[in-house]
């Protein structure tokens, strides 16, 4: 299976542990399935204005010349996509959230009925499973992460993805996951 972990980390030390633990559990993925880490700090990625050229003029290309093609040619690919995210002041980051709306593109403009809702139809066959990985510490509010989760399950349904994995995640309990994730 091919899995693409989307890390949303921002630039504060403090989910440094988490970080190295997301890499080692990307690792420990790496025995029975392709896994690609991106690390959206690390590319050069506009925030998504609304122009809706990738679904108008250009659809599926954004207008923004970036990194963007690349990110999500990965995303397309992947059977299982998961984002991985700090929470800050209760949301998730604005690292996340930037690549959340860059896979704008991979959807249609047109809606259909799905799961009882209406939601877009696929611009690619992708993802089969949509998850997030929220880095918890001893200030995550119980009912931020719930709000977050809720949110991506929405964005699941967008993706028209059948599975949804949802967790808190800390350096000590990702090794679990793997686990549990490598069933798939």
């Amino acid at each position: 299976m091919n899995i693409t972990i989307i890390n949303g980390s921002n630039t504060d030390a403090k989910w440094l542990d988490h970080e190295n633990a997301l890499l080692s559990f990307a690792k420990k993925l790496e025995t029975n399935h392709q896994v690609t880490l991106v690390t959206i700090k690390d590319l050069k990625l506009n925030y998504c204005t609304g122009c809706w050229d990738c679904w108008v003029k250009t659809p599926g290309v954004c207008m923004h010349k970036d990194d963007g093609p690349g990110y999500l040619k990965t995303i397309v690919k992947a059977d299982m996509l998961l984002y991985a995210s700090p929470i800050v002041s209760g949301f998730m980051s604005s690292e996340t959230k930037k690549a959340l709306d860059r896979f704008i593109p991979s959807v249609l403009p047109l809606i259909r009925p799905y799961e009882g809702e209406y939601h877009h139809l696929k611009r690619y066959d992708s993802a089969n499973t949509f998850g997030v990985l929220l880095f918890e510490d001893m200030d995550t509010d119980p009912e931020a992460a719930q709000i977050i989760f809720e949110n991506f399950n929405r964005i699941r349904k967008n993706m028209r993805a059948d599975h949804f994995i949802s967790q808190l995640v800390r350096p000590d309990n990702m090794e679990v996951l793997a686990h549990e994730i490598s069933r798939y």
